[in-house]
């Protein structure tokens, strides 16, 4: 089964949250470990990845926290996936070479599911993601 980690799928999140968020006011580290209901260490593994990446900043001290680095319309998940996970891989010859290579019927239609999932996953951006988050928040009360 073709599964993304819980890394990237909580990353995704946390840029959806940030994105939901005032760009003016940081969201403290401990507030989004208790809305996205990740532990405070795994979420500093996360941060410390997005924050490497170039897709939150943080700023320390009162009234600190963090935010995007970028504008949410501007990142993908595929960005976010290929930052927290180095990307996606459907079969272990996918994007390495195989010993089987040369007489391998299936490694053509592997590369080229893969090229659809890149293309789909690289057209969802974040911002819209947040635009949809928020459009449900507001019509149904809920946590998001």
């Amino acid at each position: 089964m073709l599964s993304v980690s819980t890394k990237g799928r909580y990353a995704v999140r946390v840029m959806v949250r940030l994105a939901l968020s005032d760009p003016e006011k940081p969201v403290q580290k401990v507030e989004l470990s208790e809305r996205e209901g990740i532990s405070s260490d795994y979420l500093e593994q996360i941060l410390l990845k997005l924050k490497a990446g170039g897709f939150v900043q943080s700023r320390r001290g009162p009234g600190g926290g963090f935010s995007l680095a970028r504008d949410a319309d501007a990142v993908t998940v595929m960005e976010i996936l290929r930052a927290t996970e180095g990307g996606i891989r459907l079969a272990e010859c996918h994007g390495a070479a195989c010993r089987r290579e040369r007489n391998c019927a299936t490694k053509p239609m592997w590369e080229r599911v893969a090229a659809k999932l890149d293309e789909a996953l690289s057209c969802e951006t974040i911002g819209a993601m947040a635009r949809v988050a928020g459009a449900a928040k507001k019509v149904v009360s809920f946590e998001i």
